[in-house]
Parts: structure tokens; C-alpha cells; sequence
């Protein structure tokens, strides 16, 4: 009993000596079993994670961090330059997982290292090392490219440069090869240059350039495709000639009316101005006529072979005049003896508006039959109609109306469509606008001394007999003063002249 009460009496001393103990001395034992650990984890394909104190990261530019610490919650970092994050992914109570990351294109290697503190100032770090053992090429998005895909012995060949993706900054250069040929076996033949200039001896023999990306540690290549040198051949004498093709109604034919004389037409002019450039001749074919509308047209394309070889042997300008027949059929009053009698005092807009919309049917099926059936590549300029009749004249606007309709099918509406202008690849001489301005000149003469200089309209000394009968002479055909605006307009649009 004396025992027990000893040992008793000595637990208790020691019990009342740790609570006289200070403070102090109790927190700094609890500090002392406190510890911050830092494990350093990455992902490695042929073993998993690995764990290590210091590292080295390969081909990869991220890292992740386990921290052990009594309080994981509350802890502070602070790293060196080149990381660009540090994310806190997962934490508990003792232990904290971070993902590190410098730049995906960082440079090899690049060390950086990363300090961790607990709130007891206790701290850990950890250096990481990262490396590229192994680089991706680089890619390829846009290859070089050469100005031609053919040459004439002594022109320049230019090279321009392609487009390349890679992490890693790149140098890019580029050889010219050359070969005899274009599947054979490619000799360097000059290194660098933007341009080169064929010599002799290069014709018959095929270039390309291959271009190269380098990133510092691999390289990829790229070419363009191949050029070839054909010999400078003499100038062939048929290339100086000019093949002129006329077609339409007789605006381009030039007959007025059997009582006149008939005018110069315009293409007899534009053909003279053709053989008139430096060095060119022509070959002209007329094959307008008289009283076409636009479904002869379309009709003589289709069934005239001569017509056809004409146009299929690549003929250099054509000219087309149609759609004025299309309207005159509403000025119509019989026929005398064969000859059609045309009163153009009248004007019926029911037959006119037939014509226009024939002539919308026909434009169209007219141009692609020259461009697309007989595969012609030269010019085509198409003149629009002009209006006849004075501003005065009752008919003045009802033959606007035809020509410009409020449905946009109207004769010049048609001509002037910019779709078709750019389907089908055709100019439009514009004389609609010069022949008003004549004619509006006219407003202040007097109704019985109306002359015209541009047409016949309004001619009054001239009579069509036909035996006892005679008829007044009005003709909207051009007088040769139309058929020169005629010929200017188209003049103007033809690149061989301008």
C-alpha cells in the first residue's frame, strides 16, 4: 500500500510540474514535430508517375507537385521566372497537389524551381528541369509556290515563300533544282534568291524550288511545283493577223431602205481600224443580216457551219448589233408586193413587248452558245439600242418603256445585265446615251422641219412608191453619222485598240 501510494504521489509531482512549465516551451516542442515535405511528380510513358525530390521533365512542359504538411490547407509558394502557372488541383488536411506549366514552347532546357512555406515558416523546395529529347517537326501549310507553271527560255521565274508552324523559332531556306524531266532526277542549281532568270540551255528542262524549315533540332521540306523552259521560238506571222467576226441585223450591214443610198457600216470602219494598229492585219467575216431578231441569231449560231468554224478557229473580236427587230415588228402595218410596210407613226406596245421578251429568252442562250458550244475565248462587245424618237414624239416613251422596262427585261436591261456581263464575259458599247443627246437637240425645231442627223426618223422629202401608192420614208436606221457613234463606242471598248 506504501508503494502505491509512492508511486501516486510522484505522478502527481510531475503532473503539477508540466502545468508550472511555460508556454513557450510547449509550442516549441509541437513546432519541432511538425514537417513540410515537397515530392516532386511527373508523368513518364513507360513508368507512370515517378516521384523524386528534384526532377527533370521530358517533352512536356507541365509537372505535378505533392506537398505533405500538418496543415496542407495554408500554404504558401513562390517560384523562379519561367513558370507561367502554379494551380492548386486537390488539397486535404495533410496533403496538397499542384500542377506546374511553363511555355509550350519553352526553351530547352529550362530550369525553374519552386518554394513551398507552411504557417509555422517551415519551408521546402524543389528544382525541375525541363527538356526536349525528342522535337516535332515542323508542319507544312501553305507550300512555296513559283509565278508560272511555264516559261520562255530568258524570263524570270519568282519564287514566293510557304507558310510553316512549329514550336520553336524557325530558319527557311530554299535551293533551285533543275531536271530534264519532270519525274527524273533534280540537280541543285541555286542556292537563295527570290528570282531566277532562265538561260540558254534551259528550254525543254524542268525547275522547281525546295524549301526547307528548320527548328534547331529537325527539319522538314516543302516544294512548289515544277516550271517548265520552252525554247524562244520566232514569232509565228498567222499571231500578227486579227480575226473580226460580225454579226446582227443591218445596223451592221448598213441597207437604210431601198430608196436610200446605204451607209458605210460601222464594222467596214472597225475593221479598218484593226488593220490600221502597228503590225496587225485582219481577216474580217461578215455574217450580219438584214431583219435578224434575236431568235435568227441564235438560229444562224446554231446551224451555220461556216459561221461555226469561223468563231471555233479563235477569232480575236466579235461584234454583235440585235434587238432593234425585236421592237420594229410593233411599227408593222402589211406587206406590199413582198416588201413589209412599216408606218412608224404607230407603235404597238402589246407586239412590242412581245419582242423584248423573246429577245430576254434569247440574249442569254445567244452569248452562252458563242462561249460555251463553241468554246470562243476572244472579245465580244455588244452595242445597246438607241431610242429613235425625240422627246416630243408620242411614241417616245412607250419605245423607252421597251428598252428600259419597269420588270428589267427591257432590250438594253438585258444587255447591260451585269450577270450576264460577267458569265459571259462581254463588253457593252454604250450609244443608247450618244443618239439621245443628238436627238434631244431637236426639241426646239419645229415639227414640220424635223431633220436628224444621226437617223432617217424624220426625213420628209423621201417617198416609197409602189405604183400609184406612196408611203413617207421614216427609218430609225443610223445615217452615217449614227454609224460613226456606232463605231466609236465599240471602238472604245476594244482592248486591241485602247
Amino acid at each position: 500500500m506504501k508503494r502505491v501510494t509512492r508511486v501516486f504521489a510522484v505522478f502527481l509531482s510531475l503532473l503539477i510540474l508540466i502545468a508550472m512549465m511555460p508556454n513557450e516551451v510547449l509550442a516549441a516542442k509541437s513546432l519541432n514535430r511538425r514537417t513540410i515535405h515537397l515530392k516532386f511528380i511527373f508523368v513518364d510513358e513507360d513508368s507512370g508517375y515517378v516521384a523524386a525530390n528534384d526532377g527533370t521533365v521530358t517533352d512536356s512542359h507541365m509537372a505535378e507537385l505533392k506537398v505533405t504538411d500538418d496543415n496542407a490547407r495554408k500554404l504558401i509558394f513562390s517560384h523562379s521566372t519561367g513558370v507561367e502557372s502554379l494551380d492548386r488541383t486537390s488539397v486535404s488536411r495533410t496533403e496538397a497537389y499542384y500542377t506546374l506549366a511553363v511555355a509550350s514552347d519553352y526553351v530547352s532546357p529550362t530550369i525553374v524551381t519552386v518554394t513551398f512555406t507552411d504557417t509555422e515558416d517551415k519551408s521546402d523546395s524543389i528544382t525541375i528541369t525541363f527538356e526536349r529529347t525528342s522535337n516535332p517537326a515542323p508542319v507544312n501549310t501553305k507550300a512555296p509556290t513559283l509565278s508560272a507553271k511555264s516559261v520562255i527560255e530568258g524570263e524570270t521565274i519568282t519564287y514566293s515563300q510557304g507558310t510553316w508552324t512549329d514550336d520553336d523559332p524557325l530558319t527557311i531556306t530554299h535551293e533551285w533544282m533543275i531536271a530534264d524531266t519532270e519525274n527524273g532526277t533534280y540537280t541543285f542549281m541555286q542556292s537563295g534568291g527570290t528570282d531566277y532568270i532562265t538561260q540558254d540551255g534551259d528550254a525543254g528542262k524542268f525547275i522547281k524550288v525546295i524549301e526547307t524549315a528548320d527548328d534547331g533540332i529537325s527539319t522538314s521540306t516543302a516544294e512548289t511545283v515544277v516550271c517548265t523552259v520552252t525554247e524562244n521560238q520566232p514569232p509565228d506571222p498567222s499571231d500578227n493577223v486579227i480575226d473580226y467576226i460580225s454579226l446582227g441585223d443591218s445596223m451592221a450591214t448598213g441597207t437604210v431602205a431601198p430608196d436610200l443610198a446605204d451607209t458605210i457600216p460601222y464594222p467596214i470602219d472597225f475593221s479598218a481600224s484593226l488593220d490600221a494598229l502597228d503590225d496587225r492585219t485582219v481577216d474580217s467575216s461578215y455574217f450580219a443580216v438584214d431583219g435578224y431578231q434575236s431568235g435568227d441569231l441564235l438560229t444562224q449560231l446554231q446551224t451555220n457551219i461556216s459561221l461555226q468554224d469561223e468563231i471555233q478557229d479563235g477569232g480575236d473580236v466579235i461584234t454583235i448589233s440585235i434587238g432593234g427587230n425585236n421592237l420594229m415588228q410593233a411599227s408593222i402595218t402589211g406587206t406590199v408586193l413582198g416588201y413589209t410596210i412599216y408606218d412608224f407613226n404607230t407603235y404597238d406596245e402589246s407586239i412590242a413587248d412581245a419582242g423584248r421578251l423573246e429577245f430576254a429568252e434569247d440574249f442569254p442562250d445567244i452569248m452562252s452558245y458563242i462561249r460555251n458550244d463553241l468554246g470562243y475565248e476572244g472579245e465580244i462587245i455588244v452595242h445597246n439600242m438607241y431610242n429613235p424618237t425625240y422627246f416630243a414624239d408620242a411614241n417616245h416613251e412607250k419605245v423607252n418603256n421597251d428598252l428600259y422596262a419597269s420588270d428589267g427585261l427591257g432590250i438594253n436591261d438585258v444587255i447591260e445585265n451585269t450577270d450576264y456581263i460577267d458569265l459571259y464575259d462581254y463588253q457593252v458599247a454604250d450609244v443608247y446615251q450618244e443618239f439621245a443627246d443628238n436627238i434631244t437637240s431637236m426639241n426646239m425645231i419645229p415639227s414640220s422641219q424635223l431633220t436628224n442627223e444621226v437617223t432617217y426618223f424624220y426625213i420628209t422629202d423621201v417617198k416609197r412608191v409602189f405604183f400609184f401608192m406612196t408611203f413617207p420614208l421614216r427609218n430609225p436606221h443610223p445615217t452615217q453619222v449614227g454609224q460613226g457613234i456606232l463605231l466609236n463606242a465599240i471602238e472604245e471598248q476594244c482592248s486591241l485598240i485602247q
